[in-house]
């Protein structure tokens, strides 16, 4: 579940401004070892389980924090039946508990930056355009431009 409201406003015309901004989420998918050994119990981890003949049990819950920050803004201008320009530019910024729902752990204790989907670039902008030609052709260009993906730097250690 996530909160999101939108304000458009017409400039001109021939102009519209949209801002849409979002701002937190609950009830994100993790997956839990729900036969883990209880934190802090001493001795062999699989000689601490709850249940010693199951071994792992993983369950998918609903119980992960999503916090983003986000702005878009979308701009389109119609000049006329044979030329249209439009775009939008983002701003993301999203931390989370939970490492998604592949991931079979939480990190309650830190956020991490979250790494895909929506928020898989800082900034983001797209211009593009509609250009009507002779004989019914049209020409439809497009730019996009993105910061840098965040990445983690993973081991192979515990």
């Amino acid at each position: 579940m996530q909160t999101a409201f939108s304000l458009e406003r017409q400039l001109t015309k021939i102009a519209n401004l949209t801002v849409l901004p979002q701002c937190a989420g609950v009830h994100q998918f993790l997956s839990l070892n729900v036969n883990a050994p209880l934190p802090g119990t001493p001795g062999s981890p699989l000689s601490n389980l709850p249940d010693l003949n199951a071994g792992p049990i993983y369950q998918y819950v609903s119980d992960g924090v999503f916090r983003q920050n986000q702005l878009i803004t979308n701009f389109n201008i119609r000049a006329g039946a044979k030329l249209s320009l439009f775009g939008y530019y983002s701003l993301n910024y999203a931390n989370s508990d939970t490492a998604a729902f592949r991931a079979f752990h939480r990190t309650s204790t830190t956020w991490l930056r979250t790494m895909g989907g929506v928020v898989r670039y800082r900034h983001r902008v797209f211009f593009g355009g509609t250009v009507g030609l002779p004989r019914g052709f049209r020409l439809s260009p497009f730019m996009i431009f993105n910061s840098g993906s965040p990445y983690n730097v993973s081991v192979g250690q515990d």
